[in-house]
């Protein structure tokens, strides 16, 4: 309900699940991080850039 996703942005998030073998709890922290970078942006929907934006940051704390 919260967390409504474009096509494209839901593709993207299950390609990173399978290629970065997310958990279902990564899963989850990346959808919230994406939804606040939507909201930042006024965007009442998740799009791909949101959450490719969400999964650099993860990156980035893995690679800290």
């Amino acid at each position: 309900e919260h967390c409504q996703t474009s096509d494209s942005a839901q593709r993207v998030i299950e390609q990173a699940m399978d290629k970065l073998n997310l958990s279902a709890r990564a899963y989850h922290r990346s959808l919230k991080v994406a939804r606040s970078i939507a909201d930042m942006e006024d965007s009442d929907v998740i799009e791909s850039r949101h959450i490719s934006e969400a999964l650099g940051y993860r990156q980035l704390s893995l690679n800290a």
